[in-house]
């Protein structure tokens, strides 16, 4: 949970052993566990009871759908676009290709001009 591993769990039984002495130790454990256990259902509850006065399940389900609306448009739009784009914007593009091509020839025959 909190990223504590084997050494990090020796050196606190070993802080612990020297703050609190092998008989007290524990029962501070205890307490301490005590206490975390209690703060968790604190505020689970509490978060619980704020989605539940926030609505927050109704929010949750609105964005899913919203998601799911959003998503079916796109793949609409794909596939109302794939048959059209083929017949469309192949023509539209090729001479438009065609013009940019020649633009760069012309521009390249000049620079070679001004070269020599």
């Amino acid at each position: 949970m909190f990223g504590i591993g084997f050494f990090e769990l020796l050196l606190i039984a070993i802080f612990g052993l020297l703050i609190f002495g092998p008989e007290k130790l524990p029962e501070a454990i205890r307490t301490i566990s005590r206490n975390v256990g209690r703060a968790k259902r604190a505020w689970q509850h509490t978060r619980r009871e704020l989605e539940e006065e926030l609505g927050m399940d109704e929010i949750r389900r609105e964005l899913y759908n919203e998601q799911i609306q959003e998503e079916l448009k796109r793949r609409k739009k794909s596939i109302m676009g794939e048959g059209e784009d083929d017949s469309k914007e192949s023509p539209k593009e090729s001479p438009r290709e065609e013009k940019i091509r020649e633009a760069a020839i012309k521009h390249e025959e000049k620079l070679d001009r001004e070269d020599d």
